[in-house]
C-alpha cells in the first residue's frame, strides 16, 4: 500500500466517525507519522474551537490496509511500540519473560500451573 491509498483509507475511517458524531471532522495530513508497519493518522473537528474527547490516532497497516485504533490513556509511543512488536496496539506487548494467564478458572490445579510457569522460562520454584 502506498501513502495515497492509506490516506483514502484514513479519510473513509474519519468519515464514519463524522457520520456518527454529527461534527465536521478532518484528517490532519500534516501530522501523519510514517513507520515501518504503516502510517499513523490524526483527526479532529474542523472547527478548532470544538474539543473532542477520545479521538485517538489510528494506524493504517501498510501490508493489509487494516485500521488499528490506538488510545488516549497512555503515550502514543507506547501503542506504536506495541504494534511494531506484536501487531496490536493494546493490550501492550509485554516482555518475553512475563507470563500472562487468561481464562483461569477456580478449581484448576495450582500445581500444574506452577509447573508450566517453571518450564516455560526455566525458572526455579521460588521465582515461578
Amino acid at each position: 500500500m502506498d501513502i495515497e491509498t492509506a490516506i483514502r483509507t484514513a479519510e473513509q475511517h474519519v468519515a464514519q466517525f463524522e457520520a456518527h458524531s454529527g461534527l465536521t471532522l478532518q484528517l490532519f495530513r500534516d501530522k501523519t507519522i510514517e513507520r515501518e508497519f504503516g502510517w499513523v493518522f490524526f483527526y479532529g473537528p474542523e472547527d478548532k474551537a470544538i474539543l473532542v474527547a477520545g479521538n485517538a490516532p489510528f494506524i493504517v497497516d501498510r501490508k493489509s490496509g487494516v485500521i488499528h485504533e490506538t488510545g488516549t490513556a497512555y503515550p502514543l509511543e507506547d501503542y506504536l511500540e506495541s504494534y511494531a512488536r506484536v501487531g496490536r496496539t493494546y493490550p501492550f506487548a509485554v516482555p518475553e519473560h512475563l507470563v500472562i494467564i487468561e481464562g483461569w478458572k477456580p478449581g484448576l490445579p495450582k500445581v500444574s500451573l506452577t509447573k508450566a510457569i517453571r518450564e516455560a522460562p526455566k525458572m526455579g520454584l521460588q521465582q515461578a
